[in-house]
């Protein structure tokens, strides 16, 4: 196995092979090891310490685990791990991408495509974003309460590691690294609104909602749709299709589009629930409200 200095040192090195992924498999259990850890001795001491009541323990009982709602202290707890975790990432996406050409022109993306090297930034950060996915589809499917909006968020994590799979397999890592870039901006925006509700602070998770809203819509429905998705149908330079997968990538991304759609349906009656009542209620999960009153209704 070569020295991992070495591999990494190489910046003209192609990492482009499906083996470069087996790595992930124990650093994806690594990671949710790791959250585990953040969330208990961290996160919910610091919900706690700011006045979110600690959880009481729980008899077991099968009808409550079917009714369970989590608590305030565990909804703040995720959405305090998951600001954490975006914010980080975008930063770092931003940080990587700001001098490449392809974040200011798009169609920079094909620029000698099949020869472009594939730079130690951009390797981490694709890499890192596929081992978040990996470790959130594993914590849905046996760690997290279920969500009301479990299969739209379970084909949304299955559809992101296979498009970051086909970027580095099929050496699409310029057009693919601004796909996280557009999408991990609204999620730091609405796990804050989350945590301020969580925390009961007057006004600001409303406000932190629209700004929410306004970046939702500008950048899922505007900028990814007629910015970025319509280079790919595009294609100017035959660069999906010289790498044979033209349909399979942005069949993905239509699927992306679609839960988009189906999340934005959700957004606008939060909207009007907002409009109607003068407080927002949480955003992509009806079992996920911060108000024990609003539980039961949309994110």
């Amino acid at each position: 196995m070569e020295n991992i200095y070495t591999l990494w040192s190489d910046e003209n090195r192609q990492y482009h092979s499906p083996t470069q992924f087996l790595p992930l498999v124990p650093l994806t259990f690594l990671a949710i090891a790791m959250r585990c850890i953040i969330q208990t001795f961290l996160i919910k001491p610091m919900g706690i310490y700011l006045g979110i009541p600690p959880d009481l323990p729980a008899y077991p009982s099968v009808l409550l685990e079917k009714t369970y709602k989590p608590s305030k202290l565990t909804r703040f707890t995720t959405s305090c791990k998951k600001l954490i975790w975006y914010s980080f990432i975008w930063t770092f996406g931003v940080a990587v991408l700001w001098n490449k050409p392809w974040l200011w022109d798009i169609n920079a993306s094909w620029t000698d495509f099949g020869n472009d090297p594939v730079t130690i930034d951009l390797f981490l950060y694709g890499n890192l974003t596929v081992l978040y996915y990996s470790s959130e589809l594993l914590s849905q499917l046996f760690l997290d309460v279920r969500r009301k909006d479990f299969w739209i968020m379970f084909i949304h994590h299955i559809t992101a590691i296979a498009v970051v799979a086909i970027i580095w397999i099929f050496k699409l890592h310029r057009i693919g690294s601004l796909a996280p870039l557009l999408h991990d901006v609204n999620d730091i925006i609405v796990e804050l609104s989350k945590c301020l509700k969580c925390l009961k602070y007057p006004k600001w998770p409303e406000i932190f909602f629209e700004f929410f809203a306004i970046s939702w819509v500008i950048t899922r429905l505007i900028i990814l749709p007629f910015w970025y998705i319509r280079a790919c149908l595009e294609d100017s330079q035959g660069a999906l299709s010289q790498a044979s997968v033209y349909y399979v990538w942005n069949g993905l991304f239509l699927v992306l589009m679609f839960l988009h759609c189906i999340w934005t349906v959700m957004i606008f009656k939060v909207i009007r629930m907002i409009i109607q009542s003068g407080s927002a209620v949480d955003i992509r999960s009806r079992s996920e409200s911060c108000s024990e009153e609003e539980s039961d209704k949309d994110d």
